[in-house]
């Protein structure tokens, strides 16, 4: 964290100038490291566009640079509404590799940018993501044609906000659970890839869940053409892309990098290009209220923690805005062996007080049903839909054995909550929604 400056005290004299520069280059840096233009870096950090170059240029890290070499020495500094631009960035506007679109609330003409109000900036997509830390839905995207990009219909033609401070989004540390799964799935990325590509294929990359049941079935996204929309834990993205394929303007996050790199790889095939991040859904680098639409399938809502996840999805939804996700039941849960992953008929573990549970190979996180309903009410959302998923008739899926696909076409395996985020976001109290505490654990342990 830095500094404990509040958004309308961000100045050199309150700040203090060494701290105030550090702040700056961090607003500047960390947009476009998220592939945003420069001109829209500029707006969100608010400075000018030569302040955004400048900062680059003093970057460490060169693919952030759009141009290394500077000003030449003794050259003026071009009049305002008439500074020449970049020749890379010229480039790229010249090869129509990026169409700069104004932005209500961006500086009059004139001040700070070419004359006119607009400047040709290139932009940069980052990321890539998967269906485990952060989950993900992936599919072959080879041979598809290329994404088309969703202007802003009417209604949805804001631009996600920056965050002036800098203390709460992005700046805790990883949890101890959210490194060991970080550390799993770099590990077990291309053998997912491998073995679960084929099924996460299917439908067009849009099925929810183990069976992969098509959502064009089950309709719980709804209509998502204009919608900003983030899928936490996108894996390789195959989800992702699909919704981009609808017109969503598609944000993706993911925890592992190896899976982020699977998933540029589905984008450069798919020809889809919106921003990847690698972050944990625990604690989000992106402003309040950004999104329509959250949602992941077996994504970060089941390997992460629920009581840090609700209340950061419910911070980045706009009012009227949906999370939905899969992931396991709790009477799975309360069934399944937790040495050998395998399910029985018998309840042998604790249904109270579930909460992390820890597998040999992984983390994952699971509440009673009534603990789900209070979390989400809690964070100021409404519940729409709970859907316990039954396999279709003859599916098979990759993810279980026969033993328990038969277990699953008896009792509930997995579920997707469907919730709204209401115009109240404040306790019966008062007290902002994001102080949900989880309720003491009793200590899940087997059944004789």
């Amino acid at each position: 964290m830095m500094g404990k400056c509040a958004p309308a005290s961000l100045s050199p004299g309150t700040c203090g100038s060494a701290m105030y520069d550090q702040m700056k280059r961090h607003e500047i840096e960390v947009p476009r490291r998220a592939g945003f233009p420069l001109r829209e870096v500029a707006r969100r950090a608010e400075v000018s566009l030569d302040t955004v170059l400048r900062v680059l240029q003093e970057s460490d890290t060169p693919d952030l640079v759009p141009n290394r070499v500077g000003r030449p020495p003794g050259q003026e500094r071009s009049p305002r509404g008439a500074r020449s631009v970049p020749p890379r960035i010229q480039e790229a506007a010249r090869n129509g590799r990026d169409e700069f679109e104004s932005a209500d609330g961006d500086s009059p003409p004139g001040e700070g940018d070419p004359a006119g109000g607009q400047s040709p900036c290139e932009a940069l997509p980052i990321g890539g993501i998967r269906k485990g830390v952060g989950g993900e839905r992936e599919g072959e995207a080879s041979g598809t044609p290329p994404v088309p990009q969703a202007g802003p219909p009417p209604g949805h033609a804001r631009p996600m906000r920056a965050r002036r401070s800098l203390g709460k989004p992005g700046a805790r540390a990883l949890s101890g659970h959210a490194t060991r799964s970080r550390r799993d799935w770099q590990r077990t990325a291309d053998w997912f890839e491998e073995h679960h590509h084929a099924l996460l294929a299917r439908h067009g990359g849009m099925g929810w869940g183990l069976f992969h049941v098509p959502e064009q079935k089950l309709r719980l996204l709804g209509e998502v053409r204009g919608l900003d929309v983030l899928e936490l834990g996108c894996g390789a993205a195959i989800w992702s892309i699909a919704l981009a394929r609808k017109g969503a303007r598609v944000v993706g996050l993911d925890l592992s990098p190896r899976r982020l790199d699977q998933a540029r790889g589905h984008q450069a095939r798919a020809g889809a290009h919106f921003p990847l991040i690698e972050a944990s859904a625990e604690s989000v680098p992106l402003p309040d209220r950004s999104f329509d639409l959250i949602f992941c399938d077996f994504g970060a809502m089941t390997f992460a923690d629920p009581y840090l996840t609700v209340p950061e999805a419910a911070r980045l939804l706009r009012v009227g805005g949906k999370l939905v996700f899969s992931t396991s039941t709790p009477i799975r849960m309360t069934c399944e062996d937790r040495t050998g992953g395998q399910l029985g008929r018998r309840l042998v573990h604790d249904y109270f007080g579930m909460r992390r549970i820890d597998f040999p190979t992984s983390v994952e996180f699971q509440l009673p049903y009534g603990e789900w309903i209070r979390l989400f009410h809690e964070n100021g959302l409404e519940v729409e839909r709970l859907e316990e998923l039954r396999p279709p008739p003859r599916a098979r899926t990759s993810f279980l054995s026969a033993k328990e696909e038969r277990w699953a076409r008896r009792w509930p395996i997995e579920m997707v909550w469907s919730v709204r985020k209401g115009p109240h976001t404040t306790r019966g109290d008062g007290k902002p929604a994001r102080t949900s505490r989880a309720p003491r654990a009793t200590g899940a342990r087997p059944l004789a």
